[in-house]
């Protein structure tokens, strides 16, 4: 990302600039398919008719659960992280954030991924991988003296 934004080549710029969107919805991709499968199974399940009313109450569910939040959550992040520079540490607890996080579904998908369709599971596995971080960054700032600065973005070169 950073060599697209310092790319003078406008060619080489907008061909990074696809290729890492397309990677980027990829992953997303594989990351969000299950709820919308298990949504059109259940709109299976109960044979609901595309043409009658609940079919559209279903899809408007749809829409509030699953991509208003989404949409949400993108204006919160353009909106908030736009304005500020991130430093490397800020990075670097991005991804411990969502290495942890996706460790721990991988290692519910291997004892028992049926406990998933209890739905306080995300929001634990959410705290579990924010209180993990904090604690592992902590830790990490307080024995490998990392500068206040650094935490900031301010020593960001």
């Amino acid at each position: 990302m950073r060599g697209l934004v310092k790319n003078k080549k406008l060619g080489a710029t907008i061909i990074g600039t696809i290729i890492l969107a397309a990677t980027v919805n990829f992953y997303e991709l594989l990351c969000t398919l299950g709820l919308p499968f298990a949504f059109i199974n259940q709109l299976a399940r109960y044979s609901v008719s595309d043409t009658s009313a609940s079919y559209y109450f279903y899809i408007l569910l749809y829409n509030i659960v699953y991509v208003i939040p989404l949409i949400i959550i993108v204006f919160v992040f353009v909106f908030t992280l736009g304005k500020r520079k991130l430093s490397e540490w800020h990075g670097q607890i991005m991804k411990l954030i969502s290495g942890i996080m996706l460790s721990s579904f991988g290692l519910i998908f291997l004892i028992d991924y049926m406990i998933l369709e209890n739905p306080v599971t995300p929001i634990l596995l959410l705290l579990f991988s924010l209180t993990t971080t904090a604690i592992i960054a902590f830790i990490w700032k307080r024995f490998f003296k990392i500068p206040d600065g650094d935490l900031l973005g301010k020593n960001e070169e």
